[in-house]
């Protein structure tokens, strides 16, 4: 019984080593993070938002990491292949994914991939756009009423430029849908840039694309905003009516827009989330970083921890729900526990 027992308490005792020791190296490995440069991956294309955000903060993050971000652009399938290849690398935190939106209930419910933000950790939600609804300068309608009064008096003559199904033109046109009541023929095209091209080249009768993409075409009078998917007028845009102020049915779910986040893969250690946060955390502060949000239109959110989780759940939410009672997901998400809004 003594010789069992020692054996016992022997094992127990190697095992608490053990545990200790493992503890102690993976406290260092952090300690010592980073030992090298950090892929950066973008799952869009070169010259997008996300692709120009991800590339703004690039060299204030290299100045706090004291490490080179090799930022590395995996566009496909509406952003799922290079969420896709980061969620198959090491949670280490030597991969880091810039993201937009589509993770948050969108690849799922249309049948893109079976991932989402579950399978990450913010690190943090950077900014957010704000779409608009924006119409060619010698288009009929003055205000954002006499363009839904005549798309209801004429359902699915209207034409919206959108960058394809689950895009945000595409979600901004069943925002109206469903609370405005107007039925719009959307026309896909390659991605917000051929989208305002079409709008300028009146191929289309509206272009839903976010305030960077139209702003230029605004100042140079080609192009008119008729409103923005917010509750109240931007500081941006004074003069422009906000939706929610004109479809009051539209409140409960503005405002809303593309988000950018830098997140990891699940499983990375604390101390390293720890530190990509500190990184980020001085970049958001930075004169320069201040100064690019501005001049993007960009809306700073800043958020991290149970207020970027809750942020995301509400995004799929309002998207996946729009997109599934539309008829444009292959599945519902209630499948994927995502709750009505």
């Amino acid at each position: 019984m003594k010789t069992g027992g020692g054996r016992k308490f022997l094992a127990l005792t190697l095992t608490a080593v053990c545990l200790a020791a493992m503890s102690l190296v993976g406290g260092a490995y952090a300690a010592s993070y980073p030992e090298r440069p950090i892929e950066v991956i973008i799952p869009w294309s070169p010259g997008g938002m996300t692709d120009t955000t991800a590339r703004a903060i690039q060299p204030l993050l290299e100045r706090s990491l004291g490490q080179p971000l090799v930022m590395t652009n995996m566009p496909g399938a509406s952003g799922a292949i290079g969420t896709d290849y980061v969620n198959k690398k090491k949670a280490d935190g030597y991969t880091i994914l810039f993201s937009a939106e589509t993770p948050a209930g969108v690849m799922q419910v249309m049948g893109l991939a079976d991932l989402s933000f579950e399978q990450f950790e913010p690190i943090m939600i950077l900014t957010r756009g704000v779409p608009t609804i924006t119409v060619h300068r010698d288009a009929p309608w003055k205000t954002v009423k006499e363009l839904l009064d005549d798309a209801k008096a004429h359902p699915g003559v209207i034409t919206g430029a959108s960058s394809g199904p689950g895009a945000s033109a595409h979600i901004a046109s069943l925002m109206l849908q469903k609370y405005a009541g107007v039925q719009l023929t959307m026309v896909p095209f390659a991605g917000g840039g051929p989208a305002v091209t079409a709008a300028l080249g009146r191929h289309v009768s509206v272009t839903f694309q976010s305030l960077p993409e139209v702003i230029d075409h605004v100042r140079a009078g080609n192009l008119r905003i008729l409103a923005t998917f917010t509750n109240e007028r931007t500081s941006f845009t004074p003069d422009v009516p906000a939706l929610g102020q004109e479809v009051p049915e539209l409140r409960q779910v503005l405002p809303w827009g593309t988000f950018y986040a830098i997140v990891v893969k699940k499983g990375t250690p604390p101390e390293i989330i720890d530190k990509l946060r500190g990184a980020v955390r001085q970049a958001v502060n930075d004169p320069k970083w201040k100064e690019f949000v501005a001049k993007t239109y960009s809306v700073p959110l800043n958020l991290e921890g149970e207020a970027a989780t809750k942020f995301i759940n509400e995004w799929a939410s309002v998207t996946s729900w729009l997109l599934y009672e539309a008829g444009a997901a292959t599945a519902s998400p209630e499948k994927f526990g995502i709750p009505k809004p």
